[in-house]
């Protein structure tokens, strides 16, 4: 006689996929730079919306990148709400000055500073969008501009933008030169 099969129960699977996917999204909440009692109402938000709008996920293999996606939205808001929009300065000084070689070693300390100061002057959404290309490279364009609340043809021309206007008070700064 074989064992019969039966199904588990929907409170049971709900246990199981945020104890498997908890730790894996507070890995991601915490690459925004949030601190932790941040990210436990983050994620606690992600877990209500998902039990609120589940029905609305059409494949259920999607659900961890809707979960992601959630905790990226959510954990950038609340770095926009709580002032912190400036990115990471050590990600954005480490993904826009070359200090790898020797001549760069005695001004990287003035570098960072120039850096720094044009990120500040960048408006919000430009700050936001260089910590983006700086502290995730990897993302495409639609996860930009999920993130960004913005149509995905928006990515290009407000990255192109972006760049040029760090790139003009970069130059005024010494740092690059104003022609791209």
């Amino acid at each position: 006689m074989s064992p019969t099969h039966h199904p588990q129960p929907a409170a049971d699977r709900l246990t199981a996929l945020v104890a498997t996917l908890t730790p894996q999204l507070r890995d991601h909440v915490r690459r925004f730079a949030v601190g932790p009692q941040d990210c436990d109402d983050i994620l606690q938000d992600v877990w209500m919306l998902y039990l609120l709008h589940r029905h609305r996920i059409a494949d259920q293999e999607r659900t961890a990148a809707w979960l992601r996606t959630t905790a990226s939205r959510r954990a950038l808001r609340r770095r926009l709400d709580s002032g912190a929009e400036r990115a990471d300065q050590a990600a954005v000084e480490q993904a826009l000055i070359d200090t790898a070689g020797p001549a760069h070693h005695a001004t990287a300390a003035e570098q960072r500073r120039a850096v720094r100061r044009a990120v500040a002057r960048l408006d919000r959404r430009d700050r936001l969008l260089a910590g983006i290309m700086a502290t995730r490279p990897d993302l495409g364009y639609r996860a930009i501009a999920e993130l960004l609340d913005v149509a995905i043809d928006s990515v290009g021309p407000l990255r192109r933008r972006c760049l040029n206007r760090l790139r003009v008070l970069l130059a005024a700064e010494g740092i690059t030169d104003p022609a791209p």
